[in-house]
C-alpha cells in the first residue's frame, strides 16, 4: 500500500485548504503515477477532479434533502404520538416532511411521502413515482422550526414499473421530524392538482 499527502480546497475558488491523507493499492498508485506524469498533472489535481467527478455524478447525493422540525414545545410527546399513530398505519399510509435541498428552513415545503417501514427510532419513506398521493393534509411549513436541519441521502432501488425499472428512492428520517401521518391507505392520483402536493423545489 501506498500513501499520499494531498491539500482539498473546500470550494473550487477557496483559498482556505485541509489535508486529507489517501491510501492507495500499489497498482492503483503505478497507474496514478503514470497518467499525471504523462499529461503533466499533480496527483493532487487528478485525484481532487476524481472526487468531483463522483459527487456530481452520484445519484443518491444529487438527491440529497434537508429535513426540518415542527415547532414543538415538548419533542418527547410529540414523537409518542408520532408512534401511536405509526400503529395505526396501513399499507400506503402517508407521511408529511419538511424539506429542501439545502440547509435554508425558511423556504421549506411540505412533502408528502409513502411510509414504507419504521422501527424505535426512524420512518423509511418513499417518495413517489408516479401520480400525486391524494391526501387531506396540506402543505403548509408555517409552523416550521428555524433550526438548522439534518441531512437524509437517499437509499436507492431498482424496480420494475409498467413502463419499464424505476429508481425508488427511500429516505430514513428521525421520528422528531415528522409532522404528520396519514394512516389510511390511499391511491395515487393522476392530477397534478390537489392538496398536499409536494413542493419538489430545485430536487428535480
Amino acid at each position: 500500500m501506498t500513501t499520499e499527502t494531498i491539500r482539498q480546497p473546500t470550494e473550487p475558488d477557496s483559498s482556505v485548504t485541509s489535508a486529507l491523507k489517501v491510501t492507495l493499492p500499489e497498482n492503483v498508485f503505478n497507474d496514478l503515477s503514470a497518467y499525471a506524469e504523462a499529461l503533466s498533472y499533480s496527483k493532487s489535481d487528478v485525484i481532487k477532479e476524481a472526487v468531483r467527478e463522483k459527487i456530481s455524478r452520484d445519484n443518491a447525493w444529487r438527491n440529497k434533502i434537508y429535513l426540518f422540525k415542527k415547532q414543538s414545545l415538548n419533542e418527547e410527546s410529540m414523537i409518542a404520538d408520532v408512534k401511536e399513530s405509526l400503529k395505526m398505519a396501513k399499507k400506503g399510509a402517508l407521511v408529511k416532511v419538511a424539506v429542501n435541498s439545502v440547509d435554508q428552513p425558511n423556504n421549506a415545503g411540505g412533502w408528502i411521502f409513502y411510509l414504507a417501514r419504521y422501527d424505535n427510532d426512524f420512518v423509511y419513506l418513499e417518495l413517489p413515482i408516479l401520480g400525486v398521493p391524494s391526501t387531506t393534509m396540506d402543505a403548509s411549513t408555517n409552523d416550521i422550526s428555524l433550526e438548522s436541519g439534518t441531512l437524509s441521502v437517499p437509499i436507492e432501488t431498482s424496480i420494475q414499473g409498467v413502463f419499464g425499472p424505476n429508481i425508488q428512492l427511500t429516505y430514513k428520517v428521525p421520528l422528531s421530524y415528522v409532522w404528520n401521518i396519514e394512516c389510511n391507505p390511499v391511491l395515487p392520483s393522476t392530477s397534478l392538482n390537489g392538496i398536499g402536493y409536494p413542493n419538489l423545489g430545485n430536487m428535480y
